[in-house]
């Protein structure tokens, strides 16, 4: 377990002196945090990022936001330590998207993500990403670069797509129409759905089983 994850979320508070360390972590990490964010209230104005990936999630941080734990805040922390965005608006069909890139060399976008893990192929919501700020941007080529914490990463490189970036467009405005009609998106299953913070309200968390099943395969309720 990660230092800060006990000192945050174990129910021990330690004291040295007269300060309280449990809650001076938990401020420093919440003001961090909040850095990282970029709070539009706007419904016509769409993220990549939001746009890109789990639309649900894009309304729950807008509407009904829920706090993360401090593993997933110090993982956002950590995850853009290493960016250099450069934001740019993009307006189209009403809608203004909101791209970045963390560094434009020789004509070429650069999209840095972290992961834990190298994959050995790109995953579909990044490549949709750097496709729309490949648009946004104007440029014609981008590379993808995933890098985890021991210094290994692997490139891809891609020419923008304009099927691609319609999709985007599409998920934006169906993300911008059910913000101003307070709808919330259909569930989209990922891998990121398992630490996400509002998996609770997309997911039964608690199961009920026939009493005979449970004694004959000794199952008991999950929390």
């Amino acid at each position: 377990m990660l230092c800060n994850d006990y000192l945050a979320d174990n129910s021990i508070t330690y004291m040295l002196g007269d300060r309280d360390w449990k809650s001076l972590v938990n401020k420093v990490i919440d003001e961090k945090y909040e850095r990282l964010k970029e709070n539009i209230e706007d419904d016509d104005k769409i993220t990549v990022d939001e746009c890109t990936r789990c639309l649900r999630r894009a309304y729950y941080d807008r509407k009904e936001p829920s706090r993360p734990t401090n593993r997933l805040k110090m993982k956002s922390i950590l995850s853009n330590a290493i960016k250099f965005s450069i934001r740019k608006e993009y307006e189209v069909d009403g809608l203004t998207l909101i791209g970045y890139a963390d560094a434009i060399i020789d004509d070429v976008l650069l999209c840095i993500i972290p992961v834990t893990q190298i994959p050995k192929e790109p995953f579909p919501e990044d490549i949709l990403y750097i496709n729309s700020n490949l648009y946004i941007f104007n440029v014609e080529n981008g590379v993808l670069i995933y890098s985890d914490g021991g210094g290994n990463t692997i490139e891809f490189s891609l020419v923008r797509d304009k099927r691609l970036f319609n999709e985007t467009i599409r998920r934006a405005r169906i993300l911008s129409t059910l913000l101003r009609e307070g709808k919330v998106p259909i569930i989209e299953p990922s891998d990121a759905c398992i630490e996400c913070q509002y998996q609770e309200r997309c997911y039964l968390r608690k199961w009920k089983y026939n009493e005979s099943l449970l004694k004959i395969f000794k199952f008991t309720e999950r929390d």
